[in-house]
């Protein structure tokens, strides 16, 4: 019935700066335990990291190749899950991390 759905909802910005915005998420996954192959729909955190469209700057300021080389360097979106623990034997389950350059 279920295939490998991920749902998330934005909640809280964390950090905030010039070339990306980290955010805490929450998400819902359904994960299969691979040692007692419990099936569940999880209810978990997540941080996500959003590289900004271009850099901010500040009046009348240059962007310097510095800034560029880690402008670049972020990814375009990135989703980082918690640890997560099976509900039945309490495993940690993989969850995979999202990242888009």
């Amino acid at each position: 019935m279920f295939k490998n759905i991920t749902h998330s909802e934005t909640s809280e910005i964390l950090f905030e700066d010039r070339f990306r915005q980290v955010e805490l998420a929450t998400a819902f996954k359904k994960l299969v335990c691979y040692n007692c192959e419990f099936s569940g729909i999880y209810k978990f955190n997540v941080q996500q990291i959003r590289r900004r469209p271009e850099i901010q700057l500040d009046n009348e300021e240059e962007i310097r190749s510095d800034h560029l080389e880690i402008w670049e360097t972020i990814p375009r979106f990135a989703e980082i899950p918690e640890t997560v623990k099976c509900k039945n034997c309490r495993e940690v389950l993989t969850v995979e991390v999202t990242c888009i350059y």
